[in-house]
């Protein structure tokens, strides 16, 4: 018989283990609630890769049945089946010769990659992979959890287009503005400047934009009167018929007044045209869905231009146009406004022969342009290139820690269009903070700070950039023999004019000719210049190198890329003036060119 005391303590023992028995079924059930209600899909597997869970979100998102996979299917040979391309992450290893079983899952990983399935077609996700452990920590196997990022990188994809976009469109803005002559000679050929802007600017738009067509329209007149100015994916026939059913027709002939109020109020309108159709009969070449931006300026409704898109495409208007599309063509149909009321001021100077008083409310007009462009641009492109150099150090950083030489060529692959993209951002940063400078010297609005400065750090800091910006290129130093040159000046900018010669030195001159950067003390002034052997200038050309966007006809870079606005000159020589200081040239073609500037010494 067992003594009172060891009965009363085996059932203890017997209630504890009945209580545990009871609590670890309660986490069990609170788990599987736990894996079954996450929105993230979740596979769970063996030692040796078998499947073994596999969560509702998983099975939805992969399109497939639990009795399809679970206990059937290792998750190497499931992965594999969606076709997986270029993944961020390692997966584990299954096969044992390959690892042995500790080396399988020695940490988490996780990656971005996009992967085909059979319910929505191809797809972008975050996968995470990592070991399970049981309570006496030995490895029992892994899961792998899968989070649909496509609405994330759709958005990406669009940013880093509606970015193409502007870089694009800065850049066939700026060849139609200024060009005086050549807007004159079109005149005298019969040509309107305003349709030839217009059809420039559909041409862009349709490039930019996933659309069926575009069309560009002015507005003259009380009743708003259209005139079509151009055209973007319309063969000529199409366009000749749409100019001869919309010309000199009032906009209140196809569009309601009500959207027409919309667009006083500088609003974008979207037009379903089976739900909203023309007050009047109107062509639509088989596309239902219209965009139509307004050309606002002064408050004035000028212009708009519309941007048509098929059904078959897009199940609703809302659908056919993104955010990001909706906010690019309200900066087009500004930037759009401004140059052909420019273009217009043009055509007007050529007709009426005052060209006084239109060059004046053409410099006044290009001037808001400028400033406003400059400003609309500079915002956008200063956020996405953030975002590039970030992306650059990631993936370089990335790189460094892998050793796949097959990943290492794939991330090769992705570094070169963002190695090009952010040259690309560079290069109209500078157009940009060239743009915004001619335009504070139209306005009298560029500050210059003075101070005394050591001349020779100046050109020592510029010299450095440019060999940085050129590596492989020689850029040869001559300093005075007596005491520094110490100048009243304004060093940012000074160091500024430097830099442009420099950059005009190499691009023109052969990647082999060296460039000399002398500095000279003279008895009231110091005196820079920079020497190369490029093409040389002719005496008309030396005359003219000066002046607001001229740029020497026939001249080839020999040394990197882009041509330029021809502003930096003209700024340098605003930049020096202000200083009571001197630029110059002294060229003869075939000889290469010496551009100098001089500064007074500073009153000691």
């Amino acid at each position: 018989m067992r003594p009172k005391c060891l009965t009363q303590r085996m059932k203890v023992i017997d209630l504890t283990r009945t209580y545990e028995q009871s609590e670890n079924m309660e986490l069990d059930t609170l788990f599987a609630a736990a894996f079954a209600s996450l929105n993230e899909g979740v596979l769970v597997h063996t030692l040796q890769g078998l499947i073994v869970h596999a969560n509702a979100a998983a099975l939805q998102l992969f399109g497939v049945q639990a009795e399809e996979v679970l206990g059937k299917k290792t998750y190497r040979q499931f992965v594999n089946a969606l076709s997986i391309h270029n993944p961020e992450c390692q997966l584990p290893a299954t096969d044992q010769h390959e690892l042995s079983e500790e080396e399988q899952f020695q940490a988490a990983q996780q990656g971005d990659t996009a992967i085909h399935t059979l319910a929505k077609g191809e797809i972008h996700v975050h996968i995470t992979s990592a070991p399970l452990y049981n309570q006496q920590g030995n490895l029992i196997g892994g899961y792998m959890l899968f989070h649909d990022i496509s609405t994330k990188y759709q958005k990406e994809c669009r940013t880093l287009q509606a970015f193409t976009s502007l870089l694009t469109l800065v850049e066939r803005l700026a060849a139609i503005p200024g060009q005086e002559d050549h807007t004159c000679e079109e005149v005298a050929e019969g040509i309107s400047p305003v349709l030839v802007a217009g059809q420039a600017l559909a041409d862009v738009i349709a490039q930019v934009m996933n659309c069926r067509y575009v069309d560009v329209f002015a507005l003259s007149g009380p009743d708003e009167r259209q005139h079509l100015l151009g055209t973007g994916n319309l063969t000529p026939e199409q366009t000749q018929r749409l100019r001869s059913e919309t010309e000199q027709a009032p906009l209140a002939d196809y569009i309601s007044t009500e959207n027409i109020a919309r667009l006083h109020a500088n609003e974008v309108v979207l037009l379903d045209l089976q739900k909203q159709p023309y007050v009047k009969p109107h062509l639509s070449f088989s596309a239902r869905y219209r965009l139509l931006a307004p050309m606002v300026l002064h408050e004035q409704l000028i212009g708009l231009f519309i941007i048509a898109k098929m059904e078959e495409e897009f199940p609703c208007v809302e659908c056919a146009y993104t955010d990001e599309e909706i906010a690019l063509a309200k900066a087009v149909a500004k930037l759009t406004a401004l140059v052909i009321a420019q273009v217009r001021l043009l055509e007007s100077w050529a007709t009426e022969n005052a060209k006084k008083q239109a060059l004046q409310e053409l410099n006044k007009h290009y001037d808001e342009f400028i400033s406003i462009a400059s400003h609309e641009l500079r915002t956008p492109l200063t956020t996405i290139k953030g975002n590039v150099e970030l992306a650059l150090r990631r993936l370089k950083k990335f790189m460094q820690q892998e050793d796949s030489r097959e990943l290492q060529t794939s991330l090769e692959r992705i570094q070169i269009p963002l190695d090009y993209a952010l040259q690309r951002s560079q290069v109209q940063e500078r157009m940009i903070s060239e743009l915004l400078d001619a335009s504070r010297i139209q306005a009298r609005k560029l500050i210059i700070v003075k101070k005394p400065c050591n001349l020779v750090e100046i050109v020592c800091n510029a010299v450095a950039d440019s060999r940085q910006a050129a590596p492989d290129r020689s850029i040869q130093l001559t300093f005075p023999d007596e005491d520094t040159p110490l100048v009243e000046a304004d060093a940012d900018r000074i160091g500024q004019v430097l830099l442009n010669y420099l950059t005009n030195a190499l691009k023109y001159s052969e990647a082999h000719q060296p460039v000399f950067v002398t500095l000279a003390k003279e008895e009231t002034c110091a005196r820079v210049s920079v020497r190369d052997h490029g093409p040389g200038l002719t005496p008309e050309a030396q005359a003219q190198v000066w002046k607001r966007f001229y740029r020497v006809p026939g001249v080839e870079v020999q040394y990197g890329s882009g041509t330029g606005l021809g502003l930096g000159l003209f700024i340098c020589r605003e930049i020096i003036e202000s200083h009571e200081g001197e630029v110059g040239v002294d060229s003869q073609p075939g000889e290469g060119s010496t551009f100098w500037f001089t500064l007074p010494l500073a009153t000691l």
